[in-house]
């Protein structure tokens, strides 16, 4: 039900993140997108994707992200656990839909269905 679809990290040194991940490791670029003002770029290398985030100021924490085939019932089972929401459900402008969960550990839980 559940499959890895990427880590997140937030920057605000955004070019030169992209030009160390693209020039040094050898990331090519997936995808780019607009997210509640911000910009956000979907990097890849093999499968693995990283999901880089434009901020202002420090950078924040990342994220987990997992691939579901349904939101809606990938989200019944994550509050079944007693997770809650963080923030979401979205939906974003390429039809994928996103909610953000509080994990067991203090860590965030994406999930994201594609469209």
């Amino acid at each position: 039900m559940f499959k890895f679809h990427h880590y997140a990290i937030e920057c605000a040194n955004i070019e030169e993140v992209l030009s160390f991940y693209q020039n040094v490791i050898g990331v090519r670029l997936e995808n780019k997108v607009h997210f509640e003002g911000k910009m956000v770029w979907f990097l890849t290398l093999g499968a693995f994707r990283l999901e880089i985030v434009e901020e202002e100021g420090p950078a924040g924490s990342g994220h987990l992200c997992f691939r579901v085939e349904d939101l809606d019932a990938a989200m019944r089972r994550m509050e079944g656990a007693s997770l809650t929401v963080q923030e979401g459900p979205y939906e974003l402008e390429n039809g994928w839909r996103t909610v953000f969960f509080n994990g067991p550990g203090g860590e965030t839980i994406e999930l994201l269905e594609l469209s």
